[in-house]
């Protein structure tokens, strides 16, 4: 009998035990809160290289010095066209971006324009990935993100997969094609290789792609796509950029004359894609086809218009034979400028330009006449209408450190008294250029402005325009 109830006694305890073991496995977990976490880069100290940003873009130390924080930068991310830098959080995070201080420029982050204050840039963002892009041509001296307790924030470049494929290698590579990868009949292009880049414009077929690396490729002479030369509206032939970094073609050997353009492109349907062209001795790219497309382009020091919409034949002299349909969106073009300091506009489509030309999403900055000139002469007559969708004239007439040029300094200069072309002009924005933001120069027509803004222009915002719609 003792032992019967030593017994019971016995189970009861183990039974007891087992009831709060269970209760203890089935309890939720107590995590203590985590501190908030911080990542900064310091693009004076670490350049491009990053274990959390992914950063694509290129540096510059002749930008001027920036102190916050109690560290003197001294250099600097260029914010252009081809400028990204992605990342990824995992919580409620405030990010906070250190530029040139400057109260007019802008920043694009995940889609949204966001104005500085004193040079300071903060932004609150929620968990999930991230991208910071061009609004204005800036410069990026520090990120400071801070990320509200949760595990440290990682990068996740844009596009890479979330898995690898079964055989793939799980490490994200260095770069990444902004195109699709190429195929049997592309050329692949460095700055160091026998061919020239004229040469592979010359054997290109339809449909294929010219893929620039990164580096910079010295021409002496201008570059012809020539007419005949022409991709379709199925297959157009390309040049893009390739990978991380800059492809820039550089003309600086050119002497300054009016024949000397950097690239021509008198054929049709090309698609040119993230190349930057400086210092022709002329325009940076004269373009002269019909239906082709140049997008995120940066076209910067050249002795006269950045991109010019004109004829290339001159004995064409119908609106007809002049280019027509293309589309230039996403370029940037700046710091053009000639030996007299006066004609060098930021895009110019001017002159011989035919009809259905179209900018969407361009930058005309710092250039030494106007952002835009749709110039036209009686002995040509009038030009086609041009639409501007979203565009920006900011700082021409001006050299960089805010001192005059020669040029006019006018934003969006309209045409002249010779011909009636009524241009389209949406969303479009002046600031700070030397003359008018938007001038119609004489050109009688009443243009198409819808939600036009500008401001600190050394004249009016708004000259000898007649207009359907108002702006402020």
């Amino acid at each position: 009998m003792k032992c019967f109830k030593r017994f019971k006694s016995i189970k009861c305890i183990v039974l007891c035990l087992a009831l709060v073991l269970s209760m203890l496995y089935a309890a939720p977990s107590i995590v203590p809160a985590t501190a908030a976490t911080t990542v900064v880069h310091n693009f004076t100290t670490s350049g491009i290289s990053s274990s959390f940003f992914t950063i694509v873009g290129n540096l510059s130390t002749i930008k001027g010095t920036v102190t916050y924080n109690g560290l003197t930068l001294t250099q600097c991310l260029k914010i252009e066209t081809s400028t990204s830098i992605s990342f990824t959080t995992t919580g409620t995070s405030t990010l906070k971006l250190v530029f040139n201080n400057d109260d007019n420029k802008r920043i694009k982050v995940d889609g949204t324009n966001y104005a500085m204050t004193s040079g300071i840039v903060s932004v609150s963002l929620g968990a999930g990935a991230h991208t910071i892009t061009k609004s204005d041509v800036t410069n990026l001296y520090y990120i400071e993100l801070t990320t509200d307790g949760g595990a440290t924030p990682t990068a996740a470049p844009t596009g890479t997969p979330t898995a690898a494929p079964t055989g793939t290698p799980t490490a994200t590579p260095t770069a990444t094609p902004t195109a699709a990868p190429p195929t049997t009949g592309d050329i692949i292009l460095s700055p160091d290789d026998s061919m020239t880049l004229q040469e592979a414009i010359n054997t290109i077929e339809s449909g294929k792609t010219i893929y620039l690396k990164a580096g910079e490729y010295e021409y002496s002479s201008k570059i012809v796509i020539a007419e005949g030369n022409n991709g379709t509206s199925s297959a157009m032939k390309k040049i893009y950029a390739y990978g991380d970094g800059e492809p820039i073609v550089d003309f600086s050997a050119m002497a300054e004359n009016t024949s000397n353009r950097g690239i021509v492109l008198a054929a049709n349907y090309w698609h040119v894609k993230g190349i930057t062209i400086k210092g022709a001795g002329d325009n940076g790219m004269l373009l002269a086809g019909h239906n082709n497309k140049i997008e995120n382009c940066t076209f910067r020091e050249n002795h006269d218009s950045g991109l010019q919409l004109s004829r290339y034949n001159t004995s064409y002299t119908s609106i007809s034979q002049w280019p027509s349909n293309n589309l230039i969106t996403g370029c940037l073009s700046t710091e053009n400028v000639d030996s007299g300091r006066e004609d060098a506009d930021g895009f110019a489509a001017k002159l011989t330009c035919g009809e259905g030309n179209k900018f969407v999403d361009c930058v005309a900055i710092y250039n030494c006449d106007d952002g835009w000139d749709l110039y036209t002469k009686s002995d040509t007559g009038a030009i086609g209408v041009v639409t501007m969708e979203n565009c920006e004239a900011s700082y021409n007439g001006k050299f960089t450190d805010g001192s005059l040029t020669d040029g006019d300094g006018n934003g969006f200069k309209l045409g002249d008294d010779t011909a009636s072309v009524p241009h389209v002009l949406k969303n479009c924005v002046a600031n700070y250029n030397a003359k008018h933001g938007f001038t119609g120069n004489g050109n009688p027509a009443t243009f198409i402005m819808d939600n036009y803004t500008g401001t600190g222009n050394g004249g009016k915002l708004f000259d000898r325009i007649t207009s359907t719609t108002s702006g402020s």
